[in-house]
């Protein structure tokens, strides 16, 4: 009962933000039907905890507005009705009644198709969402991967009020549909479990996950340390200023470690048993020399790393 109250909240939430289905997933990095799988009752799918965390970001809410209070005086009861159409699609309704009282109709929900414009208090047209994409990827914005939801933050602060989430995913199309580089590549953060958008000059770009650790000396205030262990455990380390990292600013008063990145090519992937537990699990072998030119401080460029620590 506590996932489908989640649910409910949810969607609640996405109304009155006016993001239909496909927009949500779209901020969420998921796939396009992930929101339309997660509402409806007869599927399994149910929200994680990091979704949990990203609502908060996506609809500006606390915890308690997403998460239902078990504990609540006086207690309700929640109820899902199904019914079918002309079409054969599913429709429901979820009805909710306080203590004793009578069952009041709560919200009305089913398959949506993806255009769906719900009532946005946005003004910002598409075209203008388009100019602003373009200005982004013209310059260096993507030449570090972001989330969708991150990208769509952004161009909301820049025009100061509400963008629909479809215009923007629609805008980034027009540069990943894109057959060769240079372009906008979707790419998958398996760490994550979510996608970023990030520019790719060469062909086959992907991008390894490292730890910026620390600062290094005095000389240069920017330089840093960037690690990241392979999967025989051996760890690698990076030395370059933080900007080949990150475009996120940090400095000696930052707390560290945070994430960066480090431009690859994915040479090969195959599978290997983790030296710890056993299991069978995926490994990439990748080259930092090949798009960046990135060394480590040993000179090394070509690595055995786990695959969930490789966007591609």
């Amino acid at each position: 009962m506590i996932e489908v109250e989640r649910m409910l909240n949810v969607l609640i939430l996405r109304h009155e933000k006016g993001y239909n289905q496909f927009e949500l997933a779209f901020l969420l990095g998921q796939r396009d039907l992930y929101i339309r799988d997660a509402e409806d009752p007869n599927k399994k799918l149910t929200y994680s905890v990091a979704a949990t965390n990203q609502f908060r970001q996506i609809f500006g809410s606390g915890i308690q507005t997403i998460v239902p209070n078990v504990n609540q005086a006086p207690t309700y009861s929640t109820r899902i009705l199904q019914a079918t159409d002309e079409a054969g699609r599913n429709l429901y309704r979820a009805d909710k009644k306080v203590g004793n009282g009578k069952w009041k109709s709560l919200i009305s929900f089913g398959e949506e198709p993806k255009d769906l414009l719900l009532p946005s208090n946005s003004t910002i047209t598409s075209e203008q969402i388009q100019s602003w994409v373009d200005e982004k990827y013209e310059g260096n914005y993507f030449y570090f991967p972001k989330t969708a939801l991150k990208i769509f933050k952004d161009c909301e602060g820049h025009f100061n009020e509400p963008i629909r989430p479809i215009f923007l995913a629609e805008d980034l199309q027009s540069y990943t549909i894109k057959k060769k580089a240079p372009r906008l590549i979707k790419l998958r953060d398996k760490f994550n479990s979510w996608d970023v958008f990030a520019k790719e000059t060469n062909d086959k770009t992907a991008f390894l996950k490292v730890k910026i650790e620390r600062f290094v000396g005095s000389d240069d205030p920017g330089l840093v340390e960037c690690v990241f262990t392979d999967t025989k455990g051996k760890q690698h380390i990076f030395q370059e200023r933080w900007k080949a990292f990150t475009d996120i600013p940090i400095d000696a008063k930052s707390r560290l470690p945070v994430w960066g990145v480090v431009a690859c090519l994915v040479t090969g992937r195959h599978k290997i048993k983790h030296p710890i537990t056993g299991k069978e699990v995926k490994a990439a072998k990748i080259s930092t020399q090949a798009h960046w030119g990135m060394n480590t401080i040993k000179g090394l460029n070509e690595f055995e790393v786990f695959d969930d620590m490789v966007m591609a």
